[in-house]
C-alpha cells in the first residue's frame, strides 16, 4: 500500500471514533424506548386479572423479545466500545506526548484543526502537515489496529 493509500485508510480508521459515539448514543437511546414500552407493558397488564393463558403467553412474549432486543442493542454496544478502545490504544502507541495530544484531540475530542491550532498556538496549516506527518512516522505501529 503506498504512502496515499495508508494515510486513507488511517485517517478512515481513526475517524471511525466519532461516529461509535454517535452510535453508542443512539443504541442507549433505543434501549431506554424499549424499557419505556417494557414498563408501560407491565404497568398496562401489572393489575388486570387474568382469565387466558394465551393473554398470559402474550405479555410474556412482548416482554422477552424487549429482553431480547435490549440484549442484542447491548451487544452492538460493547462492540462500538471496543473499536473506540481499539482507536485510543491505537494512539497511545505513539511516543511523542506533542503528536498523542494532537490525535486525541482530532479523533476522541473529536475538535476542529481550527479548534487544535488555537489551543497548540499553532498555524492550522501546520499542523495538518504535522498530523499527516505523525501519521506517516507512525505507520508501523498504527497499521497493526487496522
Amino acid at each position: 500500500m503506498n504512502e496515499k493509500e495508508y494515510l486513507e485508510k488511517a485517517k478512515k480508521f481513526l475517524n471511525q471514533a466519532k461516529f461509535v459515539d454517535t452510535a453508542i448514543n443512539d443504541k442507549t437511546e433505543e434501549k431506554q424506548r424499549l424499557t419505556d414500552l417494557a414498563t408501560k407493558i407491565t404497568s398496562t397488564y401489572g393489575g388486570v386479572p387474568t382469565c387466558s393463558v394465551k393473554k398470559s403467553n402474550g405479555i410474556a412474549d412482548i416482554l422477552n423479545g424487549v429482553v431480547d432486543l435490549e440484549n442484542d442493542i447491548n451487544n452492538e454496544i460493547a462492540t462500538l466500545i471496543s473499536l473506540k478502545q481499539r482507536i485510543s490504544q491505537a494512539i497511545n502507541t505513539i511516543p511523542n506526548i506533542k503528536h498523542k495530544i494532537i490525535l486525541n484531540k482530532k479523533y476522541l475530542n473529536f475538535k476542529t484543526w481550527e479548534k487544535i491550532a488555537e489551543e497548540l498556538n499553532i498555524d492550522e496549516r501546520w499542523l495538518r502537515k504535522l498530523h499527516n506527518d505523525i501519521l506517516i512516522e507512525n505507520r508501523n505501529k498504527l497499521e497493526k489496529f487496522f
